[in-house]
């Protein structure tokens, strides 16, 4: 009798152990559901944010069907001249005493004759970039950067925030765009590229899961 309670006590300590094995594995999946769901909800997060400038770029750039030479006037579909938008790729920004993006054309370059929205194409970027900052956890190593590129790919370095000077001399290692000075510069698309960190919870403490990237042509 003491032989059979005996066994039954172990098989009840048994089931009890198989169904503390099966909560723990649907907590750890429903964990990594949640990881996954954060994850996805800062892509689309910042999906928006580079559809966001990308029509801001547009909406600040004059139809055009062919570049006409370095002049900055292009023609549009009766073939008159137009004066072309400013050069996004030639924006340099960097944050201001007061935690605010700032953004002023690179030194040396001389706007084209007729260029359309300068002014409205540095305050659009600076504004976009601090609210890429406040929507995104990018952490020290994210941000956000337009610039002209063949490729949306990762930056070639990402072991510091990008370098958001295009005249920086490690600005194409870290970013993965073009130097203003590449020969295939001027016919390269423009590129919107988002760097943010992952961020999930380890015993009470945000640690850093990976950079993530969303880039988009314009």
């Amino acid at each position: 009798m003491k032989r059979q309670s005996g066994l039954i006590m172990i098989e009840v300590l048994l089931s009890m152990f198989l169904i503390a094995i099966g909560v723990l594995g649907v907590a750890s999946l429903q964990a990594y559901s949640i990881r996954s769901s954060q994850s996805a909800y800062w892509r689309a997060v910042a999906a928006d944010l580079a559809n966001d400038l990308a029509e801001r770029v547009r909406a600040n750039r004059s139809p055009k069907l062919v570049l006409t030479g370095e002049t900055g006037a292009g023609s549009d579909e009766s073939g008159k001249t137009v004066p072309l938008a400013p050069d996004y790729g030639r924006l340099a920004c960097e944050l201001s005493d007061d935690d605010k993006m700032e953004c002023d054309w690179m030194d040396a370059y001389a706007l084209p004759a007729g260029t359309a929205g300068a002014d409205i194409a540095k305050a659009d970027l600076a504004e976009w970039m601090d609210l890429v900052r406040y929507t995104l956890p990018v952490g020290s190593m994210g941000g956000a950067i337009i610039c002209r590129s063949n490729t949306t790919d990762n930056p070639i370095n990402p072991d510091s925030a990008p370098v958001l000077d295009p005249a920086a001399a490690d600005f194409t290692d870290k970013t993965g765009c073009l130097a203003t000075d590449a020969a295939n510069y001027a016919t390269a698309p423009y590129v919107i590229k988002i760097w943010w960190q992952d961020i999930r919870e380890s015993r009470g403490e945000s640690v850093d899961a990976g950079m993530l990237l969303y880039s988009t042509t314009i």
